[in-house]
């Protein structure tokens, strides 16, 4: 009974963490697809990196990885589509505005997708200047922290 008990207990909290983190799953897919997308097409590379950020990252790492690949590759396709997808994501990100530090994760995701295929283009520092208004962080603040800890 007690090992019943602490599957349910365990199944319960993990079903919490995910309800908990599925805003900021879409938002940092949206933020990453705005990232990959901005200097004209979202490379292999920058796919690979969010799939690897799905794997690696523990506020991420609750839910499926395909599942995560699936919401940054939709927000690619809607983009591409025009206004209202690029609406779509945005108003995504700026849904992670509330927390300070979710929105520097949301930063750094952009940082290192934007690093995924070696060369860092100024469409993608603009795209994350963009981002970092839209979470109302300064990049270059996050940029600073990151540096620090390494």
């Amino acid at each position: 009974m007690a090992s019943m008990m602490s599957r349910l207990v365990s199944s319960y909290g993990a079903l919490v963490e995910r309800h908990k983190n599925r805003d900021f799953l879409d938002a940092a897919m949206a933020a990453a697809a705005l990232v990959a997308i901005a200097d004209g097409d979202a490379s292999l590379e920058e796919g690979g990196r969010v799939g690897e950020l799905l794997r690696t990252l523990a506020p991420l790492a609750v839910f499926d990885p395909a599942k995560g690949l699936d919401i940054y590759l939709s927000h690619v396709a809607d983009i591409r589509r025009g206004e209202d997808g690029l609406a779509n994501a945005k108003a995504s990100v700026s849904s992670a505005a509330k927390d300070p530090d979710t929105a520097a994760l949301i930063v750094l995701i952009c940082e290192a997708v934007s690093e995924a295929d070696g060369i860092v283009l100024e469409a993608e520092i603009a795209a994350i200047n963009h981002i970092s208004d839209l979470l109302g962080v300064n990049a270059a603040d996050v940029r600073q922290v990151q540096a620090s800890m390494e």
